[in-house]
């Protein structure tokens, strides 16, 4: 009990370390080619629909899904030519740091990069359903003032480890879509980047074990006082 408390206080501290030394900790994907140039053009057949009027036909775009990538700008742009806007007077140089890639929902569909950002997303939505119950569990026992049992200690316990997995779960998410956009997504003059996110969902998994550990600590002194009286 004491080694498990001592081992996830250790976790804790490790974990806050590291994030304030990794703080915006970010992840390159250098795609080593101009990529496919930004152009401004018609929308193809099945992006739109046109409605018919008395007087014209008005043409407007279908409903799209979209799917955000976050994009860095190279420092030096091929032929030396930049995005650039003017500002009160001022020429400006515009850096583009996210893009939505939108298109109709029966194309979406089959865009490797959504599936696969969608698929990776349903085992951490499964331990959030998990954790739900667990929750539910808890707070019943509350209600019935059974606080300081082995029980749900054990609870918040596993409430904690599976706030960790779904962390870890989180990581591996990112760089598998952001590895599957490397290969998908070339836009020109611009790399793939993503961050690791925050730490937080691991910061409150340690503190949810940590707590399980002062519980059975609890009843341990308390059953011993009773033995003592």
């Amino acid at each position: 009990m004491k080694k498990k408390l001592r081992l996830y206080c250790g976790l804790l501290a490790v974990v806050l370390v590291a994030a304030i030394v990794c703080n915006n900790f970010e992840l390159y994907v250098p795609t080593y080619n101009e990529g496919e140039e930004l152009f401004f053009g018609e929308l193809p057949k099945d992006y739109k629909y046109s409605e018919i009027t008395e007087n014209d036909t008005l043409t407007y775009p279908k409903k799209r899904e979209g799917f955000n990538v976050k994009v860095y700008p190279w420092y030096r742009m091929c032929d030396n030519r930049y995005l650039l806007c003017k500002v009160g007077g001022q020429t400006c140089r515009v850096d583009i740091r996210e893009i939505s890639l939108q298109m109709p929902w029966n194309r979406m569909v089959h865009f490797k990069p959504y599936i696969v950002s969608v698929v990776t997303r349903i085992p951490i939505w499964l331990l959030f359903a998990w954790l739900l119950v667990i929750v539910f569990q808890v707070l019943r026992s509350v209600k019935r003032s059974e606080v300081f049992v082995a029980r749900i200690a054990k609870k918040l316990e596993w409430a904690g480890i599976l706030l960790v997995v779904i962390q870890l779960l989180s990581f591996a998410r990112t760089c598998i879509v952001a590895h599957t956009c490397e290969q998908y997504i070339k836009i020109m003059n611009h790399d793939i980047y993503w961050k690791l996110g925050d730490v937080t969902y691991f910061v409150i998994g340690l503190a949810l074990m940590i707590l399980s550990q002062i519980i059975l600590m609890g009843k341990e002194l308390q059953e011993e006082q009773e033995l003592t009286i």
